[in-house]
Parts: structure tokens; sequence; C-alpha cells
């Protein structure tokens, strides 16, 4: 695969320079070579995207991206601009002003982001994948040395419906043949990543996809961690059918230590056991009694199981909630205080009123 690393890409936090550096130094020392930075809370990326940058970050964009070449991998800056842009002459001056500041600070890669928006054109008489595809050209022939990366606004295959049925189709026939296609699998956060589930991806772009994975990012679902073993991944076809793999994380700095250690391990071609899963965690201080609820912290796709009565509620939240003292605890305690809320729930003698339910979950 020629990218693998990780995408700096959820809603709902951003991080601060100190730890997206420290980040970036992990993936590189592992051995990945691509930091893709797209945090949909950098109000500069996104909803702001036309205005400049402040002054600062001009070095910080600098220092990183040169570090990133030091250590034989690439920093990839992208703007996500499809929110208020409009195609015209106006927005795409802005639009190149952006792009120009990133080349000026060392990038050689950059990524257009157009996901998460309508999937209609803004424009009478022109169709979103045309317009998509033209604006490309037009980065193209501007910065022909620019290498381009594109996610479409149908990154998936689950999003396409009757009024997005062509936009795909009209995208790859007007873009330039080598753009990288950023596509997340048959659906958002994909069960499986195979020949079958990414077939229609292949059949558009051919081996031009670059897997954004969001198995372990978890802003849809705050109230929950997955740091299980990174799995149903088919590495053969990844390998020789895709131009990389990148995971989307958390947000959450020693969480997202702590997957990509697992995604290390699957790039390396090992397949974990319980017992290495529970080895990784405990070197990030996770307590023992903590990790035999490992099913219930592993996937969003391992479902279905019954919580371990290893620790009563009271104790559940003596042990772990209230004593165990970490900074990794204070990353995880949404997701701690929904296991407690749960086993409360499975063991009670009888049912709790609607009132305490309607204190914690929308009703």
């Amino acid at each position: 695969m020629e990218l693998t690393g990780y995408i700096e890409g959820f809603y709902g936090r951003i991080f601060d320079w100190e730890t997206r550096e420290k980040i970036a130094k992990n993936i590189f020392a592992k051995g990945m070579n691509t930091y893709l930075y797209a945090p949909k809370e950098d109000k500069y990326h996104r909803i702001c995207w036309e205005e400049d940058y402040p002054a600062h970050f001009g070095d910080k964009f600098a220092q990183i991206i040169e570090f990133a070449y030091s250590c034989g991998g690439t920093f990839i800056p992208a703007i996500a601009c499809g929110l208020s842009y409009f195609y015209d002459a106006t927005d795409y001056a802005f639009l190149k002003k952006k792009i120009k500041y990133f080349v000026n600070q060392g990038a050689n890669t950059f990524a257009l982001t157009m996901d998460d928006i309508p999937a209609t054109s803004p424009v009478q008489g022109k169709k979103l994948g045309f317009l998509h595809g033209e604006l490309l050209c037009r980065i193209k022939q501007d910065f022909p040395n620019l290498r381009l990366l594109f996610c479409p606004t149908i990154y998936a295959t689950d999003l396409i419906d009757e009024n997005s049925l062509n936009y795909l189709d009209d995208l790859k026939r007007s873009a330039p043949e080598d753009i990288l296609y950023l596509w997340t699998g048959d659906s958002t956060i994909s069960k499986q990543i195979n020949a079958k589930t990414m077939e229609h991806a292949v059949k558009l772009f051919g081996k031009k996809i670059v897997l954004w994975d969001n198995f372990y990012c978890i802003d849809y679902c705050p109230n929950r961690i997955f740091v299980g073993e990174y799995t149903d991944r088919d590495r053969i076809f990844c390998e020789t059918e895709c131009a990389g793999v990148l995971i989307n994380g958390t947000g959450l700095p020693i969480t997202d230590e702590i997957i990509l250690e697992n995604f290390d391990l699957w790039l390396k071609n090992k397949t974990p056991t319980q017992a290495d899963i529970k080895a990784i965690l405990s070197n990030f201080g996770v307590p023992e009694s903590l990790s035999e609820y490992l099913p219930a912290i592993s996937s969003p796709y391992l479902q279905n199981y019954t919580l371990p009565q290893t620790l009563s509620p009271d104790d559940f939240f003596t042990e772990i909630v209230a004593k165990w003292q970490s900074p990794l605890k204070l990353e995880w305690y949404n997701a701690l205080h929904a296991i407690f809320t749960q086993l409360r729930i499975s063991s009670a003698k009888k049912p709790f009123s609607e009132e305490w339910y309607g204190m914690r979950y929308l009703r």
C-alpha cells in the first residue's frame, strides 16, 4: 500500500499542535507514512475555509510538513469548502490562495474533501459530479506538481440513492486521471473491507482508492470506545487493489495511540490474540479488571454479547469509574459510565422508573 497512517478527520474534537506532533511522531516511527489533516472542528478548514489561517499557524504547518518529509512520510493538509462553495471565480480565488498557502509551507500533496454536504448542485444546469471533476482539473492545471486526494460527496456505497445515482460516474468522467479517491467502504462505518464490499468503488476508480476507515471513530457514538483488534479488513485486497489505508481517529490522544498499535499489527500482517490486546491495554495502564470487559470496548460490530459479572455494578463503579486515576480514564469516562449504567440495568431486580431513564436518555 502506498499510503498508510492516520486521519485527523473527526467531529467534536480537535488536537492542539503538541498532540498533533506527537501522533505524527508515533505513526512515522511505526513505519506508516501519512498524516491527513482534515479536522471538522478547524473553522479555517471547513466552515470558514475562505479565511486565512492565523499567522502562527504557518510556522506550525511548515514544521510538521518538514518533519514528515524527514521521516520519509507526508503530512497532507485538506480543505473542506463544500458547504459554502458556489463554483464561481471569487470562490476559486479563495481556494487557490488557500492551496498556495499550504504549498508555500512545503506541502507537495493536498486533499480536497467534499464529504457531508448536500448532494445537490448549487449551479443551475450543472451536475455536482461534473462540477467537482472540473474543479479538480482546474486545481491540477494551476498546481501541476501537487498530488491530489479527493473525498467525494458520495464516499460510501450506501450513500448512493436515486438523487445521486450519476454523481460518481460524472465525477470519474470529468476528473484528472491521477486523482486518488478517499472512500469509506460500503458504509460510513464499514463492517468489512474486501473485494465484495468494495466492488462498486473498484469498478469506478480502480486502484486509486485510499480507504478512509472509520472503524475506531466515535464521533457518532461518543459514549462508546473501540480499542480492539483491527479486524475484518482483507489485507491482501487492500495491498493489491487500494492505494492506501488510513484510519480516522477518535480525537482522544492516548486512545489513538492504542488504536495505532492495533493498526500497526494489521499492517505487519500479525493477528493478535485477545491476550495480545489485553497486553496492549495493560501497557497503557488499563486495569486488568476492566480488560475483562473487552467485548464492550472492542468493535462497533461486536454486538449481542453479555457483559461479564466479574464486578457487580457497585464494584465496577468503585474500582473503575472512581478509583482508577489516569489520563486515559478521563478520555474513557463517558464509555465507562455507560458500561456501569448497563450493568445496573441488566442486574436490577425491578425496572427503573421512566424518570430514571429520562434523566439518562432522550425519550
